[in-house]
């Protein structure tokens, strides 16, 4: 994936960026005793082709389920991680009002603890409820650019204070969500659903827009 802007939001100096990247997951599932397992790694190879650098990760790729109550009590947990090749295409479906100005970078989840459980209270109640602990390196915030307009000169339409850039943070998150969900019939189901999630982080002193 290559790209460039013209401009930085500050200056007149253009930004390029290109990465390659390369995976293999291995995988290897089997159940005992009603446990279900999945054992594996993930490997990337990740090329910076604008920096002229090359890195190695290994993720983990590894989850337990077990059926506590069969079709009523489920429980699940995990580990994994990856390497998320961010693109500007990607930040504008997130956040359309991002300015043509980004440094892109990739995104290193470097671990992703993840538990729960799930299941039916009736035959037609069904409920959800997982956390997640992950650490990551250069994750995307969403800050606001300041305006260059005095009211007078003439600027860029995503120069008036109205756009957004992209400041990387590395960051902890902790994330809990529930759900609920009533199956009236076939075609008609209504539901509710909660999360909370809250941050760590390196420098900043918010999870800015997320």
């Amino acid at each position: 994936m290559t790209g460039s802007f013209d401009q930085t939001y500050s200056t007149a100096t253009k930004i390029e960026h290109g990465f390659f990247t390369a995976a293999v997951n291995p995988t290897y599932q089997f159940t005992y005793a009603d446990f279900t397992f999945k054992l594996g790694t993930k490997m990337v190879v990740a090329s910076d082709l604008e920096n002229k650098s090359n890195q190695f990760f290994v993720y983990p790729d590894v989850q337990i389920s077990y059926p506590i109550v069969q079709n009523h009590l489920l429980f699940s947990a995990g580990i994994g991680g990856d390497l998320i090749v961010n693109s500007y295409e990607d930040f504008v479906t997130e956040n359309a009002f991002i300015s043509p100005t980004q440094t892109i970078t990739q995104t290193n989840k470097k671990y992703s603890f993840y538990g729960g459980f799930n299941g039916k209270i009736t035959s037609n109640i069904s409920y959800n409820i997982k956390a997640n602990y992950k650490d990551e390196e250069d994750k995307a915030l969403f800050v606001r650019n300041n305006s260059k307009s005095d009211g007078t000169n003439a600027v860029n339409g995503y120069e008036n204070g109205n756009s957004f850039s992209i400041i990387y943070e590395d960051m902890k998150t902790l994330s809990v969500f529930s759900e609920i969900a009533i199956h009236l019939s076939k075609n008609l189901e209504v539901g509710a659903n909660a999360t909370f999630n809250s941050y760590t982080l390196a420098t900043q002193n918010e999870a800015w827009n997320l």
